[in-house]
C-alpha cells in the first residue's frame, strides 16, 4: 500500500474544502473539463480532501475495462491503490503519471492553495503509445489474479475501445492540463502570492476563533478588532489570502457542523441547522445549496448511498 502524502493544517480544513466545492460547481471546470474531452475523449474529474481523508475512492475511468476490473472487490481495491499511488507520486506538487497493471495510464495533477495541495486533477484509462504483448501479458496476469472471466473478451474490449494517445500527443496533453490546473486556482481570485505563501497569522487565528464560537461568531469589525487591522484591509487580506468573504467562512464552518450532524438520517435538519446558529431555514437552505451545490436533504441521500 502507498503512503498518501499529508496534507497540513497551514489551511483550515474548513476553507480547502470550500474552495474545492466552488472548484466543483464552477464555470471554470466546466470549461476545462469539456475541452479536455473534446481534445481527448477522456473525462477529467476533480477530487480532493474532505473530513473523510482523500476521495481516492473515486475511479479515474469510465473505461469498459475499469468498470471489468472494478466490478469485483478484489479489482476496486486494485484500482483504489493505484490512484493512491498516483497522489503519493505527485508529492503534492508536480503531475504525477503511471500505468496500472491493466496496461491503463492515468496522471494526477495536484492544485496548490497557500503552499498546500487542496485538490487533484484526476482522469485516466487511456492506453499510452500503441499494443505490446508486455501490457498484453501484464492483463492477462491481472486477470488471473484478480480472478476475472471472460478473457478473450475482456483483451478485444482492451484492444478496440481502449483510448490510444501517442507519446507526442501526450506530453502535449500534460503542458496543456497543468495551464489548465493554474488556470483553475486563478479564478479563486487569490492574491498573485497566495498561491505558495502559507496563510497570514491573523487569517488563522481569526478562523481558530470561529471554529470554536461558530454560533456567535465576531462581527466583521470585532474580527478586524481582534486581528489589530482596519476593517476594510481585513475584509480585503482575507479574502485575497483564502478565496472566501468573511461571511462565507462564517457559513462554512456552520454548514460543515449541520453535515456532521445530518449524516444520521435520524438527525432533524431543523434542529441541526438553528444549533449552527442560522437564524432562519430559508437563510439556511440558501447557503447550503450555494456551498454543497444541493438541498440538504439531497446531500443526507447521497451520504447515505455512498455509506452503503
Amino acid at each position: 500500500m502507498h503512503k498518501l502524502t499529508s496534507i497540513s493544517e497551514n489551511v483550515p480544513r474548513t476553507i480547502r474544502q470550500t474552495l474545492l466545492t466552488k472548484l466543483q460547481l464552477s464555470a471554470k471546470l466546466r470549461e476545462i473539463r469539456a475541452d479536455f474531452e473534446a481534445m481527448v475523449g477522456i473525462r477529467l474529474r476533480l477530487v480532493g480532501p474532505t473530513h473523510q481523508g482523500l476521495e481516492i475512492q473515486t475511479p479515474c475511468s469510465d473505461s469498459a475495462l475499469c468498470q471489468r476490473v472494478r466490478g469485483l472487490q478484489s479489482g476496486r481495491v486494485h484500482c483504489q491503490r493505484y490512484t493512491e499511488a498516483l497522489v503519493a507520486n505527485s508529492g503534492q506538487e508536480q503531475l504525477a503519471c503511471g500505468e496500472c497493471d491493466a496496461g491503463l495510464t492515468g496522471f494526477c495533477v495536484p492544485l496548490r492553495i497557500s503552499g498546500e495541495t487542496i485538490g487533484y486533477l484526476l482522469a485516466g484509462g487511456y492506453r499510452l503509445g500503441e499494443l505490446d504483448l508486455c501490457r498484453t501479458n501484464r492483463l492477462r496476469h491481472l486477470m488471473g489474479r484478480l480472478g476475472i472471466p471472460d478473457e478473450a473478451a475482456l483483451l478485444q474490449e482492451y484492444e478496440n475501445e481502449t483510448i490510444e494517445i501517442t507519446r507526442e500527443k501526450h506530453a502535449a496533453m500534460q503542458r496543456w492540463l497543468q495551464l489548465a490546473a493554474d488556470s483553475l486556482i486563478r479564478s479563486l481570485e487569490l492574491r498573485d502570492d497566495a498561491c505558495e505563501r502559507p496563510l497570514p497569522t491573523f487569517v488563522t487565528k481569526i478562523c481558530s476563533i470561529i471554529q470554536q464560537n461558530y454560533r456567535n461568531p465576531p462581527s466583521l469589525s470585532e474580527a478586524a478588532r481582534i486581528c489589530g487591522l482596519s476593517e476594510g484591509y481585513f475584509c480585503r487580506a482575507f479574502h485575497e489570502f483564502t478565496g472566501l468573504r468573511f461571511v462565507e467562512y462564517i457559513h462554512a464552518v456552520r454548514i460543515e457542523q449541520v453535515c456532521e450532524l445530518i449524516q444520521d438520517d435520524r438527525a432533524s435538519i431543523t434542529e441541526a441547522a438553528f444549533d449552527a446558529g442560522f437564524q432562519s431555514i430559508s437563510q439556511f437552505n440558501r447557503v447550503f445549496r450555494k456551498l454543497r451545490g444541493v438541498s440538504p436533504r439531497d446531500w443526507r441521500r447521497e451520504q447515505l448511498v455512498l455509506s452503503q
